[in-house]
């Protein structure tokens, strides 16, 4: 959702003054008048009525938002409130079957243990919706890879760098690596020009729940991470519609084919500091360095698995074509637009403020991106 205001201009040189320009009101005189405006409980009516359903982008939860953005806007008496749409490449988890981890016995074939495929109800009855998507990073690709682990820390350069150095080979097996350094897109960048079958990434509780992991040291109770949450995010380079780089994605613009894309060509999963712990527990090999050791009670360790011990990564998660929407509002300036006798004394007519937001949300958005847009 995009706020545009159309704000003051500064004048090339001295000339005639209107009258709007004389009366306009000191700078903090229109923050006091805003400040003051300001209704809390109108700020909880938006806040739940943008949160009340989980809303990837592309949904029609995600379209229901868009509709109320704009009406809300229209009733506020916001000028010229319309949506523009765009045809794009999003990506999904499958409805049915959920993105799975899991850890296998070669030898028996057997299923030692899996991830949890959805994030765990913690906190408000609204959590226990169907409509809570399995876990997933989007745009990775669909593939089901089985391979010994490997442990690469923050992923990178430098870390997989250190995990060869040590004579661990990343080539042909699967990558763990934890949130914290650097944007996941590229630790999937970097897995998959080493070689990597895949990638599974976790949020450890050194980074993310610092004060520790008991119940009344993380979330609903503190703001930090509880053990079964999940960071859901973007595996793609490239911010916008991957098939449109640099460019907004309008019907003219030249698409680019998929399979051209900077998004990646192995599957990539996200999984709890919970099930992070069972894949870290199963490693062998020398202990990692003391700056690779997190909050959890194991050894870090590159690894590989144990000998018996693979790992199996099934990721269903595809991409398709949605439609999106921009919702755009201007508010006209009580200064600009400049009357018309008084044009040529200015550089230019109008300036434009913007503020922005987007509305679509990993799950609920209580917090990225509602509480902006409330």
């Amino acid at each position: 959702a995009i706020v545009i205001y159309i704000a003051a201009n500064s004048p090339r040189h001295e000339g005639p003054k209107s009258e709007s320009l004389q009366q306009a009101e000191p700078r903090g005189a229109v923050t006091d008048f805003i400040l003051e405006n300001v209704q809390p409980d109108n700020i909880r009516t938006f806040l739940r009525e943008l949160t009340a359903k989980p809303h990837l982008g592309g949904t029609p939860a995600e379209l229901h938002t868009a509709h109320y953005t704009a009406n809300t806007w229209r009733e506020q008496g916001l000028d010229d409130v319309t949506m523009v749409p765009y045809e794009v490449l999003l990506s999904y988890p499958d409805k049915d079957i959920p993105n799975m981890v899991r850890l296998m016995d070669t030898t028996s074939g057997k299923v030692l243990w899996e991830s949890t495929p959805r994030q765990k109800p913690l906190y408000a009855p609204e959590e226990e919706s169907d409509e809570v998507p399995f876990n997933f990073n989007s745009y990775s690709a669909t593939a089901n890879v089985t391979g010994e682990l490997v442990y690469v820390h923050y992923g990178r350069v430098e870390d997989f760098d250190y995990v060869e150095h040590v004579g661990v080979t990343v080539k042909g097996r699967i990558v763990l690596a934890r949130y914290g350094q650097i944007f996941r897109a590229n630790i999937a960048q970097f897995a998959e020009e080493r070689g990597a079958l895949g990638l599974i990434l976790f949020s450890d509780p050194a980074d993310y729940a610092p004060r520790g992991t008991t119940e009344d040291q993380v979330y609903p109770n503190t703001v930090f991470m509880p053990p079964s949450a999940v960071a859901l995010g973007t595996a793609k380079l490239l911010d916008g519609d991957p098939l449109t780089p640099y460019y907004p994605a309008i019907e003219s613009a030249y698409h680019i084919p998929e399979e051209e894309a900077a998004i990646p060509k192995i599957p990539v999963q996200p999984i709890s500091y919970e099930d992070a712990y069972i894949l870290l527990d199963n490693l062998e090999g020398r202990r990692g360095p003391r700056e690779w050791q997190g909050g959890m009670n194991v050894t870090y360790r590159p690894g590989p698995t144990q000998a018996n011990r693979h790992i199996n990564l099934d990721v269903l998660t595809s991409n398709k074509h949605v439609t999106i929407h921009n919702v755009i509002a201007v508010i006209r300036g009580n200064v600009e637009p400049v009357p018309e006798d008084y044009r040529s004394f200015y550089i230019s007519i109008d300036r434009y403020v913007l503020l922005g937001n987007h509305r679509d949300a990993w799950i609920f958005g209580s917090v990225d991106p509602s509480s902006g847009s409330a």
